[in-house]
């Protein structure tokens, strides 16, 4: 009856779809043609391709089931993430983008998730940016312990094995559409850092969503971030959750 009374599609996958159109149709306006090279969100010199990502299997959790009980989990148990279920995560962020934001990232307003490394199958720990299909795993450089633990505002989280930053180019965005255009690239960012969490949540595993790490120059350095032209956004970590004793 809910269904009829407010008009709401009869499955999850279809409700995520009509708010995927309508953050799409909210998010078009006037823009000011594609971005020139400077304001580009490049990756820094000495980046090396690294890792070719598996493909994982269907998802083990619908839409449906993981809308209705997810949680944000901060104590992430030990061992390290799937480099399948890593590849899941990165190619739904960048999906999700290019149907938000159709064009953008041709016209040189991008995404691109940063991958900090510090447990995955098969990955060295460091820094990583992913490559435009989500399938790969492109080399920055090392992140030590000490940089790592630095990062979090609260301590359990650097129990994660992975944490993912969707990064854009505030430059690049201004030129598209000055302080609307901003705005556009952090809700983009925040949207498609969603998607990974219920990629994640999906294939049985857990994360949380953060406004920001804290400040790292050692970072900063590795993944070539700046304040304008190269600057995360927002901060995905994932891994299993700590089951409670009982």
């Amino acid at each position: 009856m809910g269904n009829q009374v407010y008009g709401l599609p009869p499955t999850a996958d279809q409700l995520l779809e009509d708010l995927v159109r309508a953050c799409a149709a909210d998010l078009a306006g006037p823009t000011a043609g594609s971005v020139p090279s400077e304001l580009r969100l490049d990756a820094p010199s000495g980046t090396r391709y690294a890792y070719a990502l598996p493909t994982a299997g269907p998802p083990t959790r619908s839409v449906s089931a993981v809308l209705n009980d997810r949680r944000t989990i901060r104590d992430f148990a030990p061992g390290p993430l799937p480099a399948k279920v890593l590849g899941e995560v990165l190619k739904a962020t960048l999906s999700q983008d290019r149907r938000m934001a159709s064009g953008e990232t041709e016209a040189g307003n991008g995404l691109t998730p940063v991958v900090v490394v510090r447990a995955a199958t098969g990955i060295e720990p460091g820094v990583y940016e992913a490559g435009a299909a989500g399938n790969c795993l492109y080399w920055h450089g090392a992140l030590s312990q000490e940089a790592w633990r630095l990062l979090f505002f609260q301590s359990q989280l650097e129990s994660a094995p992975v944490l993912i930053l969707m990064a854009g180019s505030p430059a690049a965005a201004w030129h598209r559409d000055a302080a609307q255009g901003y705005l556009r690239l952090v809700r983009r960012a925040g949207a498609a850092a969603y998607a990974g969490w219920l990629a994640a949540l999906q294939q049985g595993y857990d994360g949380c969503l953060m406004g920001s790490t804290l400040p790292s120059p050692q970072l900063n350095e590795a993944a070539g971030f700046d304040p304008a032209g190269r600057r995360p956004l927002i901060a995905l970590a994932i891994g299993l959750r700590v089951e409670s004793p009982g």
